[in-house]
């Protein structure tokens, strides 16, 4: 019982904020906060999410933001510290690593966000990623395309199945 309780209080207010509502099965704030600045169905920004970065906590499965996915490997971490310390080793060997909540890509967003290292904050992650949710259903017919094109902008067999993804994981 004290190494879990060491453990929680060793979360930081901003995951308690991400993830703390999906323990009691409610949609977390921060995700109707993002839905609603970006326009996006909240259960969609949510799946997105939780299909990107999802790990069991307790009898919970919910989004984490500190999980890395260096070339097609996730690398789930405790801390933000942690995960600092695993990026700054894989940005030494690749670009291809996937980083935080909604698995941002580095290679193909560093011309944007320019340190991979804000991607681990996870209101800067998720705000990010409802960005480029919503500029994704831009060139769809529904917002679970937008999912799939999130996943695989360039469409065809990938992004068909991350949508099957998405329904299996949100129903």
């Amino acid at each position: 019982m004290k190494y879990f309780i060491k453990k929680v209080t060793q979360l930081s207010l901003s995951i308690l904020l991400l993830v703390g509502s999906c323990l009691a099965n409610e949609m977390p704030p921060v995700y109707l906060s993002y839905g609603k600045k970006y326009s996006i169905p909240v259960e969609i920004l949510y799946c997105v999410a939780l299909v990107e970065s999802r790990r069991s906590v307790g009898y919970s499965v919910i989004p984490w933001p500190w999980v890395l996915n260096i070339n097609g490997r996730a690398h789930f971490c405790d801390s933000k510290k942690e995960c600092e310390l695993e990026l700054s080793r894989a940005l030494d060997k690749t670009e291809t690593i996937a980083i935080g909540l909604m698995q941002i890509l580095w290679r193909s967003h560093k011309s944007i966000v320019k340190d991979p290292f804000l991607l681990l904050d996870p209101h800067f992650n998720l705000d990010y990623g409802a960005r480029y949710l919503k500029e994704q259903s831009k060139k769809s017919s529904s917002w679970l395309e937008a999912a799939g094109y999130y996943h695989y902008p360039a469409g065809g067999h990938r992004s068909l199945e991350y949508q099957k993804q998405v329904i299996k994981t949100c129903g």
